[in-house]
């Protein structure tokens, strides 16, 4: 996805940079672009978890190498229902090296981000993608995004 975006704003912009900031519920390869010569910076990495499946965000909060296993893991959102990740500590090693961050948002605000992206944009899209909008709404509100900051949020429309 790294080199689709950089494509894209080539493209858009005929210049090549990354984003300030890019919200997603997975991994990105920002430092494989840097090594490949694409960028000279990196953006930041957020990752978005549900507060019912938050262990990403638990180990980050924490400090710690490893996430441990999420009991009794629910959300509506099954893309982000994952209580142990397999290389978690790649995940958190990314989000600390990129001066990242990791939140949780509850199942009410990415139903509101859904329903947001729908209402502005005119498409239906995954409850994932409205756990990045509500993260990406919290994150301004709490100063981490400033009203400068060029975010890209990753996700995949809705195939319901």
């Amino acid at each position: 996805m790294g080199y689709e975006i950089v494509e894209q704003l080539r493209l858009a912009r005929a210049r090549c940079r990354l984003s300030d900031r890019g919200v997603t519920d997975v991994g990105c390869g920002r430092r494989q672009l840097r090594e490949d010569g694409f960028t000279a910076r990196s953006s930041k990495m957020v990752v978005v978890q549900s507060t019912g499946c938050a262990p990403i965000v638990r180990a980050f909060e924490r400090g710690d190498r490893h996430a441990e296993l999420w009991q009794n893991a629910s959300t509506i959102a099954p893309g982000v229902r994952v209580p142990v990740a397999i290389g978690d500590y790649l995940i958190l090693d990314a989000v600390r090296e990129s001066e990242g961050t990791a939140i949780a948002v509850t199942d009410e605000a990415l139903l509101a981000g859904t329903d947001q992206i729908s209402a502005t944009e005119g498409i239906h899209v995954s409850p994932e993608v409205g756990a990045c909008v509500a993260a990406s709404e919290q994150l301004r509100e709490s100063g981490f995004l400033k009203e400068s900051d060029e975010v890209i949020i990753f996700g995949n429309l809705d195939q319901a």
